[in-house]
Formats: C-alpha cells, structure tokens, sequence
C-alpha cells in the first residue's frame, strides 16, 4: 500500500499545481472584471 502512495504522489502533486495555476488565473480573471461563471467549465476536471 505504501508503495502505491508514493508512486502516485507525483501525479497528485502534478494535479494540484494544475489547479493552483487555475485558480491564480481565476483571481486574475475576476479581479479584472471577468464572470467567474465563463471560467466553471473550464476548471471541471
């Protein structure tokens, strides 16, 4: 079990700075006056 942990660790953390990057463009987006809306389905995973 342990083994399969670590070697999924690199996909997770992959994952999650894909959807930290989101984010900061979703800040930016509506910072700028942008609908949040337009950005929902491009965030769905």
């Amino acid at each position: 079990m342990a083994a399969e942990t670590v070697s999924t660790r690199p996909k997770r953390e992959v994952e999650l700075a894909n959807l930290d990057q989101q984010i900061v463009f979703a800040k930016a987006a509506i910072l700028k006056g942008v609908d949040a809306a337009i950005l929902v389905g491009d965030m769905k995973v």
